[in-house]
């Protein structure tokens, strides 16, 4: 039987528990929020979409196979820009996951009969070195069939340069307004 399509947020809302359920290696507790997101794609160089054996040329690119990846559901691509080994991956309201096996299954739930985000993006801050990149990233998330709602997560992206090019090996996110668009309060 079909299922109906899920928010892209409220799966990876349900992450945690399919992480936990599944005995990946995932760290923390399985506390979970169901908020809606919503992303649209982002074009790719002809050279980052065929290149999905090896890393990235820059972090840039990699980052761009991301969120390509992200709001096309794409799990090859997905597969593609993360490295290997020594990885960490925390969805919104979600547990630590640190293995590619684990973050891989994540995305896989997450992309299951989603409905493909409309997603837009911001780098507010880089820091880079010879072979390390972090990017902190706005990601505006908004589900094309529910007009007016957008998700807003602050993101953390870092990258490692490998023998092969750039990698992802790190993505947090944190949603930053609830279901109802209202902003969360700061510690500020």
């Amino acid at each position: 039987s079909l299922q109906p399509s899920r928010n892209v947020l409220m799966a990876m809302s349900d992450v945690a528990m399919t992480s936990a359920v599944h005995g990946s290696n995932a760290v923390g507790n399985n506390k979970t929020s169901r908020q809606p997101i919503m992303h649209s794609p982002r074009l790719l160089p002809k050279r980052a979409r065929d290149n999905k054996r090896m890393g990235y040329q820059t972090a840039d690119e990699a980052e761009a196979a991301f969120y390509s990846a992200f709001s096309e559901c794409d799990l090859e691509t997905m597969r593609a820009v993360w490295a290997k080994h020594d990885v960490l991956c925390i969805h919104p309201g979600s547990i630590p996951l640190v293995s590619y096996d684990a973050v891989m299954r994540s995305w896989e739930a997450i992309f299951t009969d989603a409905v493909m985000p409309s997603l837009h993006t911001q780098v507010i801050r880089r820091i880079e070195s010879a072979d390390l990149t972090v990017h902190v990233v706005e990601e505006q998330i908004s589900n094309p069939n529910e007009a007016g709602t957008v998700a807003i997560v602050l993101a953390t992206n870092i990258y490692r340069r490998t023998e092969t090019g750039w990698l992802m090996v790190s993505h947090q996110g944190i949603l930053m307004n609830g279901a109802d668009g209202a902003n969360k309060p700061t510690l500020q």
